[in-house]
């Protein structure tokens, strides 16, 4: 008789697994970036973009800092807006309602690089459709020889600022027409990033080079040495995020062709960290020395791994050097512990991790 009840404890043991599988599969999986992108109008940004730059306003008190950091970044690309022209354009109530801001760099015909300017927020629809006078693409500003700089307003009211030919291929995906960002290249390294970060993109350095090569073969020329070549072992790919509070906790996430030239690439980063430690003034050297001592270098495969804090005396003592890095950026009272964050020590981070929803991963140990 005892011989006949192994039948029944496989059958059972077999059972539990069964159910401990279902369990699995049916419990609810934490969120990737690729959920943010696929859940919003990030998704409209064509397939052909190449790097990507979002700053989650809704999640930081200071919009004002964030306005200023944007307005620094669109100052260096080619003709973007900058929140002065989009305030002019939409109206001063509509910038406070938004609540994120994503660039686009996106890969144009002949080698040259176009950009959607996305704002997501509660828009009203109608007010929004007033922008474009009825039309689906109006242009705002057009300089000879410089890229137009065009406004398309999307299903649900948010509006995007870019060249009449960059918005003309992101109403096409929203039409069905052509692929989104989840189809771009940039989904890959962006599978690094935490969706609780506050800044967060990527840059896809491999097109960028072909766009380069393609466009000086073009003009008859030779493309520079030092662009990526397949196989090189150069940097192909990076990824950023970050929390920013009194101090603002990063990482940069990069990826070789192969693991040899990621050694490299993380012995040149820890050489660049010991050569900022040497030429540190005595006045800005214990900052200095805080900020470096933080840093974090790891490489794993093809894989990079960069991770440090900046705090606000750091940020201080570097403001002659880079302007506004010196203005504090909060978090919301409801995503800061309670009594407020204090500085962390050298090489404590702010609770990005804290925040991360479970299973989602955590950094190698040390």
């Amino acid at each position: 008789m005892k011989g006949l009840q192994a039948p029944r404890t496989t059958a059972g043991f077999a059972a539990a697994l069964a159910v401990a599988g279902l369990v699995t599969e049916c419990a609810p999986k934490a969120p990737t970036i690729a959920d943010r992108i696929l859940g919003s109008d990030l998704r409209l940004m064509p397939k052909e973009s190449v790097g990507l730059a979002v700053v989650e306003m809704k999640s930081l008190r200071d919009r004002d800092a964030a306005e200023r950091w944007l307005d620094e970044l669109a100052a260096g690309l080619d003709n973007a807006p900058s929140l002065e022209m989009i305030r002019q354009a939409v109206g001063p109530e509509v910038v406070h309602q938004v609540d994120s801001v994503a660039l686009a760099l996106v890969a144009q015909p002949g080698g040259s690089t176009g950009y959607a300017v996305l704002a997501e927020g509660e828009f009203d629809e109608p007010r929004m459709r007033e922008l474009t006078g009825g039309q689906g693409i109006v242009t705002l500003l057009e300089v000879t020889g410089r890229p137009d700089v065009s406004l398309t307003v999307l299903p649900g009211g948010n509006p995007v600022f870019g060249p009449r030919g960059v918005l003309v291929r992101l109403l096409e995906t929203q039409a069905g027409r052509s692929g989104g960002l989840h189809e771009s290249s940039l989904l890959g390294i962006l599978g690094k990033v935490r969706p609780t970060a506050q800044i967060w993109g990527a840059i896809d350095y491999a097109p960028l080079a072909d766009l380069a090569r393609r466009a000086l073969r073009a003009g008859g020329g030779d493309a520079p040495l030092a662009l990526p070549q397949a196989g090189s072992g150069n940097l192909r790919a990076l990824a950023f995020q970050g929390v920013i509070d009194k101090a603002v906790a990063f990482d940069l996430f990069g990826q070789a062709d192969a693991e040899p030239g990621a050694r490299q690439l993380a012995d040149a980063a820890r050489g660049l960290v010991a050569l900022a430690r040497l030429s540190a003034s005595q006045q800005e050297a214990r900052q200095w020395l805080e900020f470096l001592d933080g840093i974090r270098i790891d490489q794993s495969g093809a894989e990079i791994h960069v991770q440090g804090t900046l705090t606000s005396a750091m940020a201080h003592a570097l403001a002659g050097h880079l302007p506004g890095s010196a203005e504090g950026v909060a978090l919301p009272d409801s995503a800061a512990p309670p009594g407020g964050l204090a500085l962390p020590p050298p090489g404590v981070r702010p609770p990005m991790e804290e925040a991360q929803p479970s299973g989602t991963g955590g950094r190698p140990p040390a």
